[in-house]
């Protein structure tokens, strides 16, 4: 197979299938709602674009992610994130995300859902700060 130059390679790639997913992230975005809850508690909601290119588009969880642990910390006093997927989700769905702080204050862990249903688990240990 024919190796593509890498300082050509952007050009390569058709124009349409970058703007889609750079539209399909912000159309995410722009239904994300963050409500801070009790006391160390967030709850982050947003819904899945009506695109099949969205369907299980496993960004749409790390960005719900990092978006509810924002709401904690700023995300540079992150030193260590991980997530564990387990279900799947399509197109007009409704992601919700609720993250809790626990282990005095370092560890965040966050159960994201869909229709009551796990989707993944996340967790961010911050900097001892």
């Amino acid at each position: 197979p024919v190796i593509p130059d890498l300082a050509t390679l952007a050009e390569n790639i058709p124009t349409r299938e970058l703007k889609m997913s750079t539209t399909l992230r912000d159309q995410f975005l722009s239904t994300l709602r963050i409500q801070p809850g009790a006391e160390s508690t967030a709850e982050a909601v947003a819904i899945v674009p009506q695109d099949w290119q969205a369907t299980g588009d496993w960004s749409f969880i790390s960005l719900l992610c990092h978006r509810a642990f924002n709401t904690f910390r700023n995300q540079a006093a992150i030193q260590n994130f991980g997530i564990y997927y387990y279900g799947d989700f399509g197109p007009g769905d409704t992601l919700t995300a609720v993250s809790r702080t626990v282990v005095r204050g370092r560890l965040t862990w966050l159960q994201a859902t869909r229709d009551s249903v796990l989707v993944a688990i996340a967790t961010a240990l911050y900097d001892d700060l």
